[in-house]
């Protein structure tokens, strides 16, 4: 597994017309995704809209009230061509 920032999610999506991967509500350890107690949900994003659309359901549904919670993406080593 391997963290990416978004704007390279983007740009998979913008070259490949999609993009798979895990998206999680904090900095995690990658055993914490692959392992039993995944903190994360498995999606594949086929657009730019479909980013901000998901990214905006996922962060409203792990909010606080104080705080705004960062999003992390991740993709399986295999998945990633030139890194």
């Amino acid at each position: 597994m391997r963290q990416l920032h978004k704007d390279t999610v983007e740009n998979v999506i913008t070259e490949r017309g999609e993009w798979s991967g895990f998206l999680a509500s904090m900095p995690v350890n990658e055993a914490h995704i692959k392992g039993v107690w995944c903190f994360g949900i498995k999606c594949t994003i086929q657009s730019l809209e479909e980013l901000e659309k998901t990214l905006e359901r996922f962060k409203y549904h792990c909010r606080t009230d104080e705080l705004e919670i960062p999003v992390s993406f991740f993709e399986r080593s295999s998945n990633i061509r030139g890194f």
